[in-house]
């Protein structure tokens, strides 16, 4: 199990504009350290996961306490309206271009057209790493309990934020898939699955959801004095 006094959110939007504090680069750092081997121990020394979303979408990250905080699992979140500012597409828009079918691709396009035309906020939820020690830990009451903490994320997030949509992609090696579907998204069509290259062609498969399980509702309401200490 996890004891969550040991643990500290922490919650960067934007870090364009505040990377002049110290603290924010250190943390900042300290994630894509973790990306760095979590992404090299499970895809390949080739894998890195960063793009020009890393300077004005969101990071959420778990840390343990410290006389440094060290990060344990993270993932980025950038919405619709930030890659507009910032004129740079919703990275799933590129990477389903790129690796899935037309008919997933004409799908994501209606459905982004869809959710604009209504007014609704959308984002893309990806980079999601944890600290490579706990990926391939045999303690399975801790395991669970990271999973419900990272579910709980993502609804705190999306809740607080006023994030009305979530894509993400799932990869089946990771069994990410089956974690997207614990929280409440679903396959994006009957042909979401594709092979993602720039992870070395691991199978993914892309999913949306515009309202979360109750299982997920649940983790939420239980991580939620956590969240609300988040920091930055």
């Amino acid at each position: 199990m996890i004891n969550v006094d040991d643990l500290q959110v922490v919650v960067i939007n934007n870090i364009s504009k505040v990377w002049d504090d110290p603290d924010i680069r250190q943390i900042y750092g300290d994630i894509l350290s973790l990306k760095l081997r979590g992404y090299s121990k499970v895809y390949g020394e080739n894998v890195i996961s960063s793009d020009k979303a890393d300077m004005f979408g969101t990071h959420i990250c778990v840390a343990r306490k410290g006389l440094r905080l060290k990060p344990i699992l993270s993932y980025k979140s950038v919405t619709s309206s930030a890659c507009t500012k910032y004129m740079f597409d919703l990275p799933c828009l590129e990477l389903i271009k790129k690796d899935a079918s037309r008919e997933c691709y004409h799908q994501l396009e209606c459905l982004l057209d869809e959710i604009s035309s209504s007014g609704r906020e959308v984002s893309f939820d990806y980079s999601w790493a944890q600290d490579s020690s706990l990926i391939f830990t045999k303690d399975v009451g801790f395991k669970k309990s990271l999973q419900e903490l990272t579910i709980a994320l993502g609804v705190l997030h999306h809740q607080t934020y006023d994030i009305d949509d979530m894509i993400a992609c799932g990869v089946l090696k990771v069994k990410t898939d089956k974690f997207f579907e614990l929280m409440g998204l679903r396959e994006l069509t009957q042909n979401s699955t594709f092979q993602q290259k720039n992870i070395n062609f691991a199978e993914a498969k892309i999913f949306h959801c515009n309202k979360f399980s109750p299982h997920a509702l649940e983790c939420a309401n239980r991580f939620s004095k956590l969240w609300d200490e988040r920091i930055f």
